[in-house]
């Protein structure tokens, strides 16, 4: 939504998004005596230390009925041919619904994977993945969702036979995980636990590369607007927040002066290239030069997807902005001055239009999300629509997003997308940085830093600070969290935390950092939408590591501890919908 040009861009800068997957909301989760919850409270158990596999019932038919056989699996990956699972089972029309619990070896996004003939779906922690209930010969499907390490997730997976071969198998995946069959060390049948003493630690990520990940989208050249606040409002407002980026564009001396002041303050810049402002590839480097060091990396088109009237040599989307890109990534990393600098891929408003992009993976150091949430939670469509659909042009390429967020115009009949309260939006705003960062984004830039002008309709309210130059609750909300994790650049995590969440943890996520002066700081929120009035979830935390000292924090209402707890072994916890973080300090 960086309206590279006022007259062309403002009517298409958000795409209505859709809510679920095709076929995801048809789908009604029957109850039944082996899976009684499909969101199972996180309990400490280490399936390497009791039982392991899943729970299989077999069924001799293809609707769940005429059960047979129950047993335990210790995989899901079969492939009967034209056989059967047992002679007790016809080799044609059966069903077999595997329950149980699953538990990542380290925090992240993990894809999983069904290998199917015929139908089958998949549940993990509640939430449809996969629904392909169609007959059909061998076909893998996939999904993927954001899991912690040492943490059990409720896992359901259903399987029809029709006729001809059969087979069933589940495979996960991660950044870091190549795909493979999901072993039988990670499944457990539902009610397996094991003493909070033995649950194996999560290794933490440095809070330092989380400061680092968080951005904030600027428009220093909009002088006529209330970007023109620049010494009394703009540079002190940022230097206040604790930001160590931001995002902008455009081909103008004052905006460069601006961006130059601001690095010296240790904000640097991502810049837009676009042809709109006089960019091209061939002036790019010299202009980069007049922005050095304050520039770390430049940004292809921005969202030419929708505005197919735009050009470079002739051509529009999609080839000319292949084009574009191409040019401009060989005229940067041939440069010295600019080598260094990374390279992101163009913007599109519609994640889908990737496929008509393709693969740029050799002219991009890094993917790009404009991913927008339609006034809903801040992973709304992220994982299904908005990751997938990146990687078909930046492949295994990190991600970068340029722009997300909300408005605050809840009363703009002709929004383009659903607005959010400025009390909400306080809620959202730190849960979006930390489920992004969770899923190994690179760096978020949020949309933006202040509302342009006074006037009550969605363009104009994007803003962390008011027109008037008054900072909004998101902007307090976001300045104590960054505040309160603050760290030197480039530290680093170097330890783990045995620890597990009991109680009521459905919807409950959580971001495990460490600075490094050792001090752990575990940050928990409550994924559910949310109104101007607060909700809390009573979860016990357990330590299994020695803790010398604890202290809970609400950022979203002050920078000062909450309470303080000497050598605590468990915590009584109220988790709202909004960041607590628990700070600990290792004994």
């Amino acid at each position: 939504m960086l309206d590279l040009n006022l007259g062309v861009q403002t009517d298409d800068r958000s795409v209505s998004l859709q809510t679920n997957p095709a076929g995801a909301s048809s789908i009604a989760v029957t109850p039944n005596a082996l899976f009684p919850e499909d969101r199972l409270a996180a309990v400490s158990s280490s399936s390497t230390l009791g039982m392991i596999g899943v729970t299989g019932e077999y069924f001799d038919n293809d609707d769940f009925t005429d059960s047979k056989l129950v047993r335990t699996d210790r995989t899901i990956d079969f492939d009967w041919g034209s056989e059967s699972p047992s002679d007790q089972i016809a080799s044609d029309s059966f069903s077999v619904r595997w329950t149980g619990q699953i538990q990542p070896t380290e925090s992240g996004a993990y894809t999983f994977y069904t290998q199917s003939d015929d139908g089958v779906r998949l549940w993990i922690n509640g939430q449809l993945l996969i629904d392909h209930w169609t007959g059909h010969a061998a076909t893998e499907d996939s999904g993927s969702i954001n899991l912690s390490a040492g943490q059990n997730y409720a896992l359901k997976m259903e399987y029809y036979e029709g006729g001809g071969n059969a087979v069933a198998k589940l495979l996960w995946s991660s950044p870091t995980q190549p795909k493979q069959v999901i072993p039988e060390s990670q499944f457990s049948p539902i009610g397996t636990s094991i003493a909070a003493s033995q649950t194996p630690p999560e290794t933490a990520k440095s809070a330092g590369s989380f400061i680092d990940s968080v951005g904030i989208v600027t428009h220093l050249r909009y002088t006529d607007t209330s970007y023109a606040r620049f010494g009394d409002v703009i540079e002190p407002r940022l230097r206040e927040l604790g930001i160590r980026h931001i995002r902008d564009g455009g081909n103008d001396a004052g905006m460069f002066d601006k961006l130059n002041r601001l690095a010296q303050s240790g904000i640097r810049s991502t810049l837009v290239m676009d042809p709109r402002d006089g960019v091209m590839p061939d002036n790019a480097v010299e202009l980069l030069k007049k922005v050095m060091p304050s520039v770390v990396a430049v940004e292809g088109p921005n969202e030419w997807d929708v505005n197919t009237g735009l050009t470079y040599k002739g051509k529009s989307f999609p080839d000319g902005v292949r084009d574009y890109q191409t040019d401009l990534y060989n005229a940067i990393k041939s440069n010295a001055a600019t080598s260094h600098l990374s390279v992101i891929a163009p913007s599109m408003a519609i994640p889908e239009y990737g496929s008509r992009l393709g693969s740029l993976k050799s002219v991009v150091d890094m993917g790009n999300m404009h991913s927008y949430a339609g006034g809903n939670l801040p992973a709304q469509d992220l994982d299904w629509r908005w990751i997938s659909n990146t990687k078909l042009v930046s492949e295994d390429k990190p991600i970068v997003v340029t722009e997300t967020g909300w408005h605050n115009a809840i009363g703009d009949t002709h929004a383009s997308q659903k607005g959010v309260s400025e009390q909400v939006a306080a809620k959202y705003v730190p849960r979006l940085f930390l489920e992004y960062f969770n899923r190994g984004i690179q760096r978020t830039f949020l949309y933006e830093l202040m509302d342009e002008r006074p006037q009550p309709d969605q363009e104009n309210n994007f803003g962390l600070i008011r027109s008037d130059g008054t900072p909004k609750p998101a902007f307090y909300s976001l300045k104590n969290l960054m505040s309160l994790l603050n760290d030197a650049p480039g530290s680093k995590a170097t330890g783990g935390l045995s620890y597990s969440l009991t109680g009521n943890t459905q919807n409950v996520r959580q971001t495990l950092l460490q600075k490094s002066s050792g001090e752990f700081y575990l940050v928990l929120w409550s994924d559910v939408v949310s109104a101007d009035a607060g909700v809390n979830q009573a979860v016990t935390l357990n330590l299994s590591s020695p803790i010398k000292q604890a202290a809970t924090y609400l950022t979203n209402q002050s920078i000062d501890p909450t309470a303080t707890y000497a050598t605590p072994t468990q915590l009584a916890l109220n988790v709202p919908d909004s960041p607590l973080v628990v700070k600990l300090t290792p004994a």
